[in-house]
């Protein structure tokens, strides 16, 4: 006979996790006669005798799983039991299909970002490659702050601690705090490092271009707490090609940095409006938020913060003085030779990002054979790095060089 099961994270003995965390019982919904039961007339007495409660009772409890599998999407794993085989929520062929599409989906937007390197040398010169470089080095440096380091802390908070709309609500303080830093950074470098109007426009272009990327990681990491993980693939892939073509066919029609930098801006604003936040929608949940809850989100997520802004800090700084000592032309040949090297770092934190969902469901479930397959998962997948990059500098390293 078919069993509903409705199985907890944790066992009502660690309760003790906080008021935020949800708890329901270990609880069975077996087929219990009830004497006061009227028959319907024309039941054969082989469907009473496998089926002793009325067809509605099933229609009842499938809608009562519906609701709450949507209501409680990240806080229960509900499991279908019959006398052979059991199937979880996230079925490893559903699970795979989503990490493909990520893991695609990221080496193709990574992909993207090595081709800026190379098409801006060929198109714009080594003085526009110089301008490029520099507003993007400024303008990881607001990513970083606008994104707060909070993308990991979302997607691995089994417990729903913090609703959708307090990250959302988070995520336009701190793209505000962002842009606050990129006026003052602008300011201090027309007074004082000499920079000219060409210089800051690219600056500021560029930085409103990686807001829409802060912003569009909220709603990626709302996607991956679902474990919808094609949709932030799909979204990863869509930015990259969108931004690849408007990049690649404004900078060979006008040879123009800023305004290639704002065909790029209104180009993904376009993505972000038409097509991230409409696919979202059915992992969100407009709720109002109290200012307290915000703070108190920030005040937690500020270690990841400032580890966040040192990592990016350190890989920008030296591009910042160089291009002050050397000039942007020196800047601009510099830049496209590390790009390689550092899109494999960053590709191996993109590719490791999709399990860190896993790793906190499993931790929270206390269960250690899920949680050790996902790391060998993802150290199998890092090593594979190693030869992949090492084969792509032997067969491309000299012609990227030229």
């Amino acid at each position: 006979p078919i069993v509903w099961y409705t199985v907890s994270y944790a066992e009502k003995k660690r309760a003790s996790f906080g008021t935020h965390a949800q708890f329901v019982e270990k609880a069975s919904l077996f087929h219990k006669p009830k004497p006061d039961l009227k028959w319907k007339r024309g039941l054969s007495p082989l469907f009473q005798a496998f089926f002793p409660l009325q067809p509605g009772f099933f229609l009842n409890q499938a809608a009562v799983f519906r609701q709450s599998q949507r209501a409680s999407f990240g806080t229960h794993a509900y499991f279908l039991f019959d006398k052979r085989r059991s199937f979880s929520l996230f079925d490893a062929k559903a699970l795979r299909k989503g990490v493909l599409w990520n893991t695609g989906g990221n080496m193709v937007y990574m992909a993207c970002q090595f081709i800026f390197s190379m098409l801006v040398v060929r198109l714009a010169g080594e003085t526009g490659s110089g301008l490029f470089n520099l507003a993007q080095s400024y303008a990881n440096i607001s990513l970083t702050i606008a994104s707060y380091g909070m993308y990991s802390f979302q997607v691995s908070d089994a417990r729903n601690k913090y609703s959708s709309s307090c990250y959302l609500s988070s995520r336009f303080v701190t793209v505000t705090i962002a842009t606050g830093v990129c006026a003052c950074l602008i300011a201090f470098g027309g007074l004082f490092l000499g920079y000219g109007l060409m210089q800051c426009a690219c600056i500021l272009l560029f930085h409103a271009y990686r807001m829409i990327e802060s912003a569009t990681d909220v709603f990626n990491a709302m996607a991956q707490r679902n474990m919808d993980l094609e949709l932030v693939g799909k979204t990863y892939a869509l930015r990259g090609v969108v931004s690849l073509l408007s990049f690649g066919i404004i900078l060979a029609a006008t040879h123009s940095v800023p305004l290639t930098l704002a065909v790029m801006f209104f180009s993904n604003l376009v993505v972000f409006f038409r097509y991230t936040m409409v696919k979202s929608k059915r992992h969100y949940q407009k709720e109002s938020v109290a200012f307290q809850q915000v703070r108190l989100l920030l005040v937690e997520c500020f270690p990841l913060a400032i580890y966040s802004a040192l990592s990016t800090t350190t890989a920008s700084l030296p591009k910042i003085l160089m291009e002050q000592v050397l000039g942007t032309k020196a800047l601009g040949i510099y830049s496209p030779v590390t790009t390689p090297v550092l899109l494999l770092q960053v590709g191996a934190t993109y590719l490791f990002t999709p399990f860190i969902t896993i790793f906190s469901n499993s931790y929270a479930e206390r269960n250690r054979r899920s949680f050790w397959r996902a790391v060998g998962m993802v150290q199998a997948i890092i090593l594979a790095l190693l030869p992949v990059g090492l084969l792509i500098s032997e067969f491309l390293g000299t012609w990227g060089l030229r």
